[in-house]
């Protein structure tokens, strides 16, 4: 029994240490926006991929592990790149909660501002 602790533990141990290399690349990432993250389009797209690389780097899981993956990378991101969000309900959603139409309309909405 006490060998499957240990390797519970050490597996428990690796996970977080493997989280915090790829916080690390997230924050890398957040901290070097390209100027053409001022296009609303970019800056998802650059939010996205931060959630999708934390969810990739920890094999399969379920469609709900990998939406929670996900919107945790982004909302780190977001958070190195541009301060905490407003939780809030009808505030800041990651991408990754979005329909393709709905992220469509929120890019079109910010370009319009601009």
């Amino acid at each position: 029994m006490a060998e499957h602790i240990i390797t519970e533990e050490a597996q428990r141990i690796a996970g977080a240490l493997d989280c915090l290399k790829h916080i690390r690349h997230i924050e890398n990432v957040a901290e070097h926006m390209p100027e053409e993250a001022n296009d609303a389009a970019v800056y998802y797209d650059l939010q996205a991929k931060a959630g999708f690389y934390l969810a990739e780097a920890f094999g399969p899981m379920t469609p709900r592990q990998e939406g929670a993956f996900r919107a945790l990378g982004e909302y780190i991101h977001l958070v190195l790149e541009a301060g905490t969000p407003c939780l809030d309900v009808g505030h800041w959603k990651p991408t990754v909660a979005l329909t393709q139409a709905e992220l469509q309309t929120v890019v079109k909405e910010l370009a319009a501002a601009e």
